[in-house]
């Protein structure tokens, strides 16, 4: 059996489900026949279609924010995999998001044989959109890289690492800043960050590196040197920084919201996302409490078990034999 993974255009820096997919090719192609296809942006669609339609493939799954071409790819051939509505329902209003909800929520769903999303909090918030509560959505969850090894680190307390990923209103990145105000803590933010939030920065004088347009390799070194993850989103459709810290040894700050308290299980401590206050004393708890921060370490190694990109792997092929 020919599988086509249908990625979005090549971009410097993307941090997203193209990685979870890189991990899991290895794997499934131990039984089947994957070849990557990268499209070419709003201006090559037309040239994209015609491509696609002309490969002697049995299934096409589209990964990514790139929905619509299920509309033009052939129905009985279609796997659709939705991450995430989280930019149409907080981010888009009037015509854009009735335009979103079309072209990349209802239309692509309606024409794809089979749909996927990485939680059952994302399978809801779907469903919610398309006012249909028993629509066949398959849920696979995200895996880490395995590239991302196990590091064992010696904390220096009076030189606290903090490591940060991603960049838009929902990372929340602002209410770190004001945590970590008045000590002497550094941050390492991987993702381009608001001019507002930079003079935040510069305002409390706070030692930090930006870290921008990195590849994957960046990013492992970024955990092997950090001694704490803070993922603080107000929303997200997982949270894969969670289970890439588990991997690595990196105790996790991450909001006491669903998806993220489930992925994360007790293998993070959870914080109110929007309590600087909190966020701060729980960062304080583990730089001091010595047997905490083992525990989340041990913990951490324990949950990430789980989403071991071979045993994902084998959830997607389930869903491949299907077209058999």
């Amino acid at each position: 059996m020919k599988i086509v993974l249908v990625y979005r255009k090549k971009m410097k820096g993307r941090y997203s489900l193209e990685n979870v997919f890189d991990s899991l090719i290895p794997y499934i192609r131990t039984q089947y026949n994957i070849r990557v296809y990268f499209t070419g942006g709003w201006m090559c669609l037309i040239k994209d279609i015609f491509n696609l339609r002309s490969m002697k493939c049995d299934i096409y799954h589209i990964i990514g924010d790139i929905n619509y071409f299920s509309i033009f790819l052939p129905k009985n051939k279609t796997i659709l995999t939705i991450p995430d509505v989280g930019h149409y329902i907080y981010d888009l209003k009037n015509l854009r998001k009735i335009l979103y909800k079309w072209l990349w929520i209802k239309l692509p769903i309606f024409f794809a044989h089979k749909v996927t999303t990485i939680s059952e909090f994302s399978k809801k918030k779907i469903s919610n959109i398309i006012n249909k509560k028993k629509i066949q959505i398959e849920v696979i969850p995200c895996c880490y890289r395995s590239d991302l090894i196990f590091f064992k680190k010696k904390l220096d307390k009076k030189n606290i690492k903090i490591l940060f990923i991603g960049n838009g209103y929902n990372k929340n990145f602002t209410r770190l800043i004001e945590a970590v105000k008045f000590t002497n803590w550094k941050i390492t933010v991987i993702g381009n960050q608001s001019f507002s939030d930079k003079m935040l920065l510069e305002k409390y004088g706070i030692n930090y590196k930006n870290l921008k347009n990195v590849n994957f390799n960046k990013v492992i070194e970024a955990y092997k040197r950090s001694d704490i993850l803070c993922f603080i989103s107000l929303h997200e459709g997982f949270g894969l920084p969670v289970i890439e810290a588990n991997a690595s040894g990196t105790p996790v700050i991450a909001s006491n919201i669903e998806p993220i308290n489930l992925i994360a299980g007790n293998a993070a401590c959870l914080v109110n996302p929007k309590s600087t206050k909190d966020i701060k004393s729980n960062i304080t708890k583990i730089v001091n409490n010595d047997n905490f921060r083992k525990k989340l370490i041990i913990k951490g190694l324990k949950n990430v078990k789980k989403y071991h990109p071979s045993i994902i792997a084998k959830q997607y092929c389930k869903i491949y034999e299907m077209f058999l």
